[in-house]
C-alpha cells in the first residue's frame, strides 16, 4: 500500500512540475468584450486569424488554460514579418484576450503589445476595455491563436518594422 501511495504522489508531482514549466501569468493582462472583436482582429502590420464567424467573452477558466500554457509560446517563431524573431520576455508586455469561433470551433486570439501605461493614458486608450492596434513595432506587438481544445498555440505574428 505504501509503494502505490508513493507512486501516486510521484505522479502527481512530475505532472505539477511539468506544468509549471509552461506557466506564466501576465501581470497586465484582460479580456474583451465581444463588441471589439473586429477592431482587435484589424491590425495594421500583421495577418490575423481567417475565417473567423462569431466572437465569444473568454471564461476566467479559459484564461487559467492560457497561463498554464502560455510559455509554449516562445518556441514558435513568427512567419510573417519579422521571421524567426524571439520573444524573449513575456513580463514586457500587455495581453488582450477575444474568443474566436473558427470552422465552429473555439479558440482564443491573444493580442500582445509592449505595455507603456503612460502612452495609452496620453492617448486616452483604455487598453483594458479597448482593442490596442498599431503600425509597425517589430516584436513589440504580436497576437497568437491558442487552442482551448488541445492546449496549442499557434499563428504567431509579430508586427512589420514601418
Amino acid at each position: 500500500m505504501r509503494k502505490y501511495i508513493a507512486i501516486v504522489l510521484l505522479l502527481f508531482f512530475a505532472n505539477v512540475s511539468i506544468a509549471q514549466k509552461d506557466h506564466f501569468k501576465p501581470e497586465h493582462s484582460a479580456a474583451l468584450d465581444t463588441a471589439h472583436g473586429k477592431k482587435l482582429l484589424h491590425q495594421c502590420s500583421r495577418e490575423t486569424p481567417e475565417n473567423v464567424s462569431g466572437f465569444f467573452v473568454v471564461s476566467v477558466t479559459q484564461v487559467k488554460s492560457v497561463e498554464d500554457n502560455f510559455k509554449k509560446i516562445l518556441k514558435l517563431k513568427s512567419k510573417v514579418y519579422a521571421s524567426g524573431s524571439d520573444l524573449a520576455d513575456l513580463g514586457q508586455y500587455g495581453y488582450q484576450y477575444i474568443g474566436l469561433i473558427i470552422h465552429r470551433k473555439k479558440y482564443i486570439y491573444i493580442n500582445a503589445f509592449n505595455y507603456y501605461p503612460n502612452e495609452f493614458k496620453r492617448m486616452h486608450l483604455d487598453w483594458e476595455k479597448d482593442a490596442v492596434n498599431t503600425c509597425g513595432g517589430g516584436n513589440g506587438w504580436w497576437g497568437v491563436l491558442y487552442n482551448i481544445e488541445d492546449q496549442s498555440f499557434s499563428q504567431l505574428r509579430t508586427n512589420g518594422s514601418l
